[in-house]
């Protein structure tokens, strides 16, 4: 759920009449009484639909996981559809204006369309949701280029992490329970904003800092990985915010709790 903007709360949620969750606008002008402003849902969720998302392999999520808006735009993250970029300058009647979808070959399960309008991209992340390697395919953090926003183009993808030199994986695959992206702090208002440095989880990689000062060679800057919580077999870096003053608070997606966390690089 993406509430920053009042009166208005973007929401994956289910939709009456569609199969697969959808995205909901709603109107908490009196908080006691929500009222639904818009909504929308891949084509194909409801029978009837023109022109239906057709998945790609038999086990693929086609539903929304969650939008960012951004002035008359949204931004939303399809699970296994990929990324829509919808025209929201009507909330009561959404509209799809482009489409860009890489799974298959890559693994999917889009999880955040980070919006960085300053320089017209979008950082998507595609969320590991297994401890099963084979399962995952190759999941990426990538950089998508929507300065022509009918035509989103894929420009890069963020550095995989490795562990450092003396650990005893030669990957973090080889590192007991998930491996690879969650999540990214998603610049909201107040906090740390930046449209060059991304902050991003990686679950037992920890958490990674990448400059993409340029946008074509993402660079990992920095990292933390929290120790392994009594219990669990590995860390599960899961969710972030950076405050404004550079602090971060990462959580552990089990029994780690939250870690307040500094960035000392340049």
């Amino acid at each position: 759920m993406w509430f920053r903007d009042a009166p208005y709360a973007h929401v994956a949620a289910w939709l009456p009449g569609v199969r697969s969750r959808g995205y909901q606008i709603v109107d908490l002008s009196d908080p006691a009484a929500p009222k639904l402003a818009g909504q929308w849902w891949l084509p194909g969720g409801r029978d009837g639909d023109p022109d239906p998302w057709v998945p790609l392999t038999d086990h693929a999520h086609y539903q929304v996981h969650g939008a960012i808006p951004h002035g008359n735009r949204a931004y939303v993250s399809c699970t296994d559809a990929g990324m829509a970029i919808l025209d929201i300058s009507e909330l009561s009647a959404p509209k799809l204006i482009s489409r860009i979808n890489w799974s298959p070959p890559y693994g999917g399960y889009s999880h955040t369309s980070l919006p960085l309008p300053g320089r017209g991209l979008v950082v998507e992340v595609c969320e590991c949701i297994s401890n099963q390697r084979e399962d995952q395919k190759d999941k990426r953090i990538w950089l998508i280029d929507v300065r022509e926003e009918r035509q989103p183009v894929i420009i890069s993808s963020f550095p995989r992490p490795v562990p450092p030199k003396g650990a005893p994986w030669a990957s973090f695959d080889e590192r007991p329970t998930r491996f690879g992206p969650h999540n990214v702090h998603e610049n909201y208002a107040n906090s740390f904003q930046s449209e060059t440095r991304i902050y991003s989880t990686w679950f037992n990689a920890g958490m990674r800092i990448t400059d993409i000062s340029d946008p074509s060679r993402p660079e990992e800057i920095g990292y933390f990985v929290h120790p392994t919580p009594p219990g669990q077999r590995a860390p599960q870096a899961n969710d972030l915010f950076v405050d404004a003053d550079g602090l971060i608070y990462l959580t552990d997606r089990l029994t780690g709790g939250l870690y307040i966390v500094e960035y000392t690089g340049g």
